[in-house]
């Protein structure tokens, strides 16, 4: 069986991080590359040793701690991650590009570049009612901004068309998730997708 390269995306409190910490709990073959805290640790690295940056301070807003120069070295990781890693394991790159900052929302897309070298059997959206993701958020921030409910269906609207446009440009399939079900169907369905059952 060859091993699958997923991009997984989705709004905050989707169940994105839930959902890889299951597969990779019940399987040794999936492993996972989780953007954010691959970002903050690269930005701790690059601060002051007294200022470390926390993933949750990416997770209320990422506009004044990321520059294009700090993704483009992230994609570079991830780009190398999938080169080493793809032929032992299935992969799962835990990543949203769309974020809320205190004016709205803002996209950072892959660099035309970045996204064509970009090694992805499937993309994955967890997607998730609004409701239920301000319910998620507000019972156990882990930093995330508290949207509104307008907010919160953009986001989710902004991510799904992210990744349906790179769905397009890579050929791939998108596969939308319903974060809001069951979680011991939703690991079923993703072990589904890769093979594993």
């Amino acid at each position: 069986m060859t091993n699958k390269t997923i991009y997984m995306t989705g709004a905050p409190a989707a169940g994105k991080s839930t959902l890889a910490t299951s597969l990779v709990r019940a399987f040794e073959n999936v492993e996972v590359f989780e953007y954010g805290s691959r970002m903050s640790r690269w930005l701790s690295t690059k601060a002051d040793t007294e200022n470390d940056v926390k993933q949750e301070e990416l997770r209320s807003g990422t506009d004044h701690f990321v520059t294009r120069t700090d993704i483009c070295r992230i994609n570079a990781e991830m780009d190398a991650w999938i080169h080493e890693r793809s032929s032992y394991s299935h992969l799962i790159i835990d990543s949203h590009q769309v974020t809320i900052e205190e004016f709205g929302l803002i996209y950072e897309p892959f660099a035309k570049e970045e996204l064509s070298a970009l090694r992805i059997d499937e993309i994955w959206v967890i997607d998730v009612d609004p409701s239920i993701a301000i319910d998620r958020i507000a019972r156990d921030p882990k930093g995330r901004t508290l949207p509104n409910e307008h907010t919160a269906l953009m986001h989710s609207i902004s991510q799904m068309s992210v990744a349906t446009a790179y769905g397009a440009m890579k050929c791939v399939p998108v596969v939308v998730m319903d974060g809001g079900q069951d979680q011991d169907c939703i690991v079923r369905s993703a072990c589904h997708r890769l093979g594993l059952i």
